[in-house]
């Protein structure tokens, strides 16, 4: 006669049976769910680095998005958020870490198209004048992710660009930009 899965001592009533009653028929339900449950939970857990594309098993609470240190370092130095890393992977186009307040800094705040200041304090906000990192050639056309392509647009003249190319910027000496085209915005 065979015996109770769960306590191993008291003999099964049926033979189709697995437990020998009601207690132990509930703790082994519960025993199979939590099982169930760390096994779907390894599967979950399983993500892919938003900076390389490589699977990874993030350790304890799981909240990594990068799988190595190399990874997670170009994530905090902002080398690329995953749209646009996402953006340049798709165009095929180089990419490098960028530091966009490095930038800001080195374009002296103010933006590059219309010469209006775009004051730090207005990052991130809705305002018109709100600086943002621009794509001197877009992605899209072929421009990469670099220091060299990128520059301080105020949100108004960023909008208005988009993907074009109509207005592109070329950068003369000692830094200073001579705006080459028309139709750029308020020029």
């Amino acid at each position: 006669m065979p015996v109770c899965e769960v306590c191993g001592d008291r003999p099964v009533s049926r033979a189709d049976s697995r437990t020998c009653g009601p207690e132990c028929r509930q703790e082994r339900e519960r025993r199979r769910a939590k099982a169930t449950y760390h096994e779907i939970r390894q599967v979950v857990a399983t993500r892919i680095c938003i900076i390389c594309d490589m699977p990874f098993a993030p350790a304890g609470q799981g909240r990594r998005v990068t799988c190595s240190k190399e990874c997670r370092v170009l994530f905090q130095q902002g080398a690329c958020g995953s749209r646009v890393l996402d953006r340049a992977k798709r165009h095929g186009v180089e990419i490098e870490t960028i530091n966009r307040i490095r930038i800001f800094r080195r374009d002296r705040w103010t933006c590059q198209y219309c010469g209006r200041p775009s004051p730090h304090e207005l990052m991130g906000s809705d305002d018109p004048r709100a600086p943002e990192l621009d794509h001197i050639t877009p992605m899209a056309l072929g421009g990469g992710h670099t220091g060299r392509n990128v520059h301080l647009a105020c949100r108004t003249c960023n909008r208005r660009k988009g993907q074009s190319r109509k207005f592109h910027l070329v950068r003369a000496h000692h830094g200073s930009y001579t705006i080459r085209g028309r139709g750029g915005p308020n020029l």
